[in-house]
């Protein structure tokens, strides 16, 4: 035997040399491209398999793969989280290019929420995410800009268009009164941090207790969890992005008037024309300058980014710098950002793992005077910024021929004042994992946070800013420091078709800052630092500590896939709070049942592919108060006779203790026909036990003592959709809309009786009053013009002793109408509903995408019209134009909307009232963009591995009826910022953006 098998053996060798060639003849190699078919996007990561095989590949972060096949009846599988599996025959092709369809349900999709990561299955809160894809077409400094009009049940808020601003957040409505605060931001898991927008993976908002309450103290308001961009493939990526573009303010319906429309209105306030011409000769009519257009000018904005994304190993980095240069649209303001990020993952062993993050940011910001957004509104057309050989000129109360009340020249000032500041951050992230066993892991989350920051005010002696104290020079000086370090030991278990997991885990932060400032006057003109001060003045600064504590847990159960339970507790303490009353207990329960993995839903399953219900009951905290409200304070910042002296500024609170919101949330999610999506969530908040500042008798001598007194409820419903209208061939038409609302009443004040709050900015009132909206205007109550003689009304009230209304009556004189018992509530500045509205049209190469957000039902305060709209009351101020539907009384009879215009006004019609309360609701276009993706073989010809050429356009347009600069308005009142809900002021102006923007990879 072995001598016939050693015979054969050549014939045998030889027989398998034929029949490896004619397999090695079939062997070769396909490659591809993978895209979205969304917006032809590269997909990377995407699992490249033969069928019936294990050999396969993934695609690179430019979507590119490459892979050996050995037949041509290979069939490729291509399966990527969150989309469709695709399958190819390979036939005779060396290139197989495929756009993948987004799974409906994508219930494997992993997201970042609170501690953990969960896929969409898995999740028993209302929880909304936001890829980085569906952010990318807005140009910005911040991620919150991003958001707007994106998800149901949250308002984003522009206050102001100065460079480098960044919006508020509201979520859900009000949860506070006195100590509201937008939504906490987290990083990569982390509280706080720092991130640049090109960086973002996705964005994920918590919105209920059942995804917030782990984050306890702080989660009051939501959550917003930013993800950054890792490593994903073998293949290196290097990206650079660049977007160039220019700015130019919007106005909305406002519009000042030009020379010759003031003229001949301000010619009306007057009897007879004597006085008038003493007043305004007629050679005014020869000057007309447009200061809002002299002091607004185009703007440059340029946003560069490089950035290089791989595997090496075990070894996978993300490596990013970024350049973002935002020239303000008023004189000389800007905004500067140099970010370099740094996001590595080390596969220390099979079982252990590191992630370090890092990201540092250096910014520098050119501010202004407060007066310079303001002014150019106000100046009047007559007044002429430039001397007789055509320089800008020094104006002061002394020059002569400038009419305008305020004698200053802001373009003359601009000219020779700095208002700087310049910030550093640093953020550090060490995130050690270690699997014990398959059931068990430790993990340690680990951040350091320093920031500095100065201003520097310099006001030179040749401008009315200097020239009071022979020029002045200030600087603010601040630094801070963070560590925050969390540990979990988490557990994952399977019983058969019971799974059960969770972790418990302890979180400490510790927190200090300080900063120094101070001022001189003496300055000489052009010597910007502080040696050549001739005199000092105020010198002071402060240090401050903050330290927080908490314990924390979370257990997920889930059986067959199909019932899902999540329990999760905090303990925080707090040092704001009393001794005794520092910490509090936090916790949610939510479940969810996928409905359409039942058997009796088999019959539908393909109209109705996906059906989850889900139901959260929970408690949060709050705890957004300065320190020390517990103790009694004195402030050491005034001197007194030679010596310093210290006052009490408040009077000390024993029993301050947490204030708290539970939420109850119930939701269902439906995926129809597998091309749409549906959410919709109803919920209640009852916030009680509320830290507000109650009035106190004067014989305190304080003012206000913080205290926790009253309670506030909120219910909404939200619904949000999104889908494919049309889908076929190379198009696809998508359109995501959402819509939300937040109604509130206030329930309870203080336990002493107090049934009313009053707020007030500068005699604008708002009430908080128990059974009304915390938003309520209270105002005295416009009636309008009295047709005959043109005066203006308002009306009264006839109370009995309750204090009830039982008549009404009407006045012309303000002193009357803003009595105290006449004052109604007369609007609210919570809208009744919000939300936005999106479609992208796609069609083989190009993408265009629309995105627009709107709220409805809210009165905006409009407090500008109380200076240029005010009947001749501010006569040496321009006026704006009347707005469509509008008219001045002139002639007895007239139906107008504004009373007689008269020189010192008109029984001051111009004063607080609802008179300026305005229809709040808009329709904003936020952004248009036209993406163009370059063809594969176009790139193989570059030698690139992507490319995509896009124009966008931000705030195009807005419809409104409002008639000021900008109907969107603060959400909720920041009482030490001085921002109240609804109002309306002289604000930096929003900005229409028009942009170019070019993105390759190599």
């Amino acid at each position: 035997m072995p001598i016939l098998l050693l015979k054969k053996l050549p014939w045998g060798v030889f027989c398998f040399c034929l029949l490896a060639s004619a397999v090695q003849a079939q062997v070769r190699t396909v490659r591809g491209t993978v895209r979205s078919i969304d917006d032809n996007s590269p997909l990377p990561g995407v699992n490249v398999l033969i069928k019936g095989t294990i050999k396969g590949t993934t695609s690179d972060a430019s979507g590119a793969y490459s892979l050996e096949v050995g037949s041509d009846a290979d069939v490729l599988v291509f399966s990527f989280i969150g989309y469709q599996s695709e399958e190819v025959t390979v036939g005779q092709q060396t290139t197989v290019d495929i756009a993948l369809t987004q799974s409906v349900d994508q219930l494997a999709e992993v997201l970042v929420v609170g501690y953990s990561e969960k896929t969409k299955q898995e999740i028993t809160g209302a929880v909304v995410n936001v890829s980085g894809e569906k952010l990318k077409s807005v140009t910005t400094s911040s991620v919150e800009s991003l958001l707007q009009g994106k998800v149901a049940g949250v308002q984003v808020s522009t206050l102001t268009g100065a460079p480098g601003s960044v919006p508020q957040v509201l979520v859900r409505g009000a949860s506070s009164i006195g100590s509201s605060r937008g939504a906490l931001v987290v990083v990569d898991g982390i509280v706080g941090g720092a991130y640049n927008p090109n960086d973002v993976e996705s964005v994920t908002m918590l919105k209920d207790a059942g995804a917030t309450a782990l984050y306890g103290s702080r989660a009051n308001s939501g959550v917003l969890i930013v993800t950054t961009k890792k490593g994903v493939s073998e293949k290196p990526v290097i990206t650079y992005k660049t977007t160039l573009g220019t700015r130019k303010i919007t106005t909305g319906n406002f519009e000042m008037m030009n020379t010759e429309e003031l003229y001949e209105t301000e010619r009306a306030m007057f009897p007879g024309s004597a006085q008038f011409l003493a007043l305004r000769p007629r050679t005014l009519l020869e000057q007309n300058y447009d200061w809002v257009d002299l002091s607004y000018k185009e703007a440059f904005v340029q946003n560069h980014n490089v950035s290089a994304r791989g595997k090496s190993g075990k070894i996978g980095y993300y490596l990013a710098g970024d350049f973002y240069d935002e020239e303000g649209t008023l004189l000389t303001t800007g905004y500067k950002r140099f970010n370099f990020r740094s996001n590595l993952d080390f596969a220390l062993s099979d079982k252990v793992k590191l992630t370090t993050n890092l990201n540092i940011t250096r910014d520098k910001t050119k501010n202004y005077h407060w007066r310079w957004p303001y002014q150019p509104f106000l100046y009047l057309p007559y007044d002429s910024p430039y001397d007789e050989n055509g320089n800008i000129r020094y104006v002061d109360a002394t020059t002569p021929g400038f009419l305008s009340r305020d004698k200053n020249n802001i373009l003359q000032s601009a000219e020779y004042n700095d208002y700087n500041g310049k910030g550093f951050t640093l953020n550090g992230d060490a995130v050690l994992t270690v699997e014990v066993t398959p059931w068990l892991t430790l993990q340690s989350r680990n951040r350091f946070a320093y920031g500095s920051y100065r201003s520097d005010t310099y006001e030179d002696v040749k401008t009315i800013e200097g020239a009071a104290y022979d020029g002045s020079l200030a600087y603010d000086i601040s630094d801070s420091y963070s560590l925050i370090s969390t540990n979990l030991i988490r557990l994952n278990h399977d019983f058969g078709e019971h799974h059960v997991g969770g972790f418990v885990g302890f979180e400490g932060q510790y927190s200090e800052s300080e900063n120094a400032a101070g001022n001189g006057i003496g300055v000489p003109s052009g010597i910007k630092v502080p040696s050549a001060v001739g005199t000092p003045q105020d010198i002071n600064g402060e240090h401050a500590e903050g330290r927080a504590m908490s314990y924390l847990g979370e257990v997920n159960y889930d059986y067959k896939n199909k019932y899902f339970v999540t329990g999760s507790f905090r303990r925080d303490g707090a040092s704001v709070f009393a001794i005794d009353k520092r910490w509090g207990s936090f916790g949610a329960l939510s479940a969810s049942w996928i409905i359409s993995s039942e058997d009796f839903f088999r019959g539908i399953r393909e109209q109705v592919t996906f059906t989850k219900l889900r139901g959260s009951f929970g408690i949060v905290g709050n705890d957004n108060i300065p320190a020390n409200q517990d103790v009694g304070v004195y402030e050491f910042s005034h001197q007194y006779n030679g010596g310093t002296a210290g006052y009490p500024v408040n009077i000390p609170n024993p029993v301050l203790a947490w204030e708290q919101t539970k939420t109850y949330n119930v939701g269902l999610d439906v995926g129809l026909f597998s091309r749409v999506n549906v959410a919709v969530d109803a919920y209640y908040k009852d916030t009680d036990r509320l830290l507000l500042y109650v009035q106190q008798p004067p014989s305190q001598g304080i003012e206000r003592v913080l205290r926790n007194a009253g309670r506030l409820a909120t219910r909404g419903i939200e619904l949000g959709i999104d889908g494919d209208v049309l889908r076929t061939g190379d198009f696809r038409w998508n359109v995501a809309f959402n819509i939300g609302t937040a109604a509130n009443e206030v329930k309870a004040l203080a336990d002493d009786g107090v049934t009313q709050i009053f707020r007030n900015n500068d005699g604008v009132k708002q009430v908080v009053q128990v059974g009304k909206d915390v938003n309520s205007w209270y105002l005295p109550k416009w009636i309008g013009v009295d047709p005959e003689n043109g005066d203006p009304q308002w009306q009264t009230t006839e109370r009995d002793a309750d204090g009830r209304i039982v008549g009404y009556g009407v006045t012309n004189e303000y002193d009357i109408a803003s009595r105290t018992e006449n004052l109604q509530i007369v609007g609210s500045a919570t809208p009744k509903v919000f939300g936005g509205l999106s479609t992208t049209l796609a069609y083989k190469a190009f993408t265009l995408s629309v995105s627009s957000s709107y709220q409805y039902g809210n009165d905006v305060y409009h407090s500008t019209r109380e200076f240029v709209d005010a009947d001749g009351a501010m006569f040496n101020f321009n006026m704006m134009k009347l707005d469509d539907g509008w008219s001045r009384w002139r002639n007895p009879g007239d139906i107008a909307t504004h009373p007689k215009p008269m020189f010192g006004g008109n029984h001051n019609a111009n004063k607080a009232s609802s008179r300026y309360l305005e229809d709040g609701g808009f329709w904003r276009i936020r952004n248009i963009t036209l993406n163009y993706n370059v063809p594969a073989d176009l790139l193989s010809k570059l030698k690139l591995s992507g490319a995509n050429l896009y124009v966008s356009g931000d705030n195009l347009f807005t419809f409104t009826k409002f008639s000021g600069l900008d109907p969107e308005v603060a959400g909720y009142t920041d009482e030490p910022n001085g921002i109240m809900a609804g109002l309306s002021y002289f604000k930096y102006p929003i900005s229409k953006q028009y942009l170019v923007g070019l993105q390759i990879s190599f």
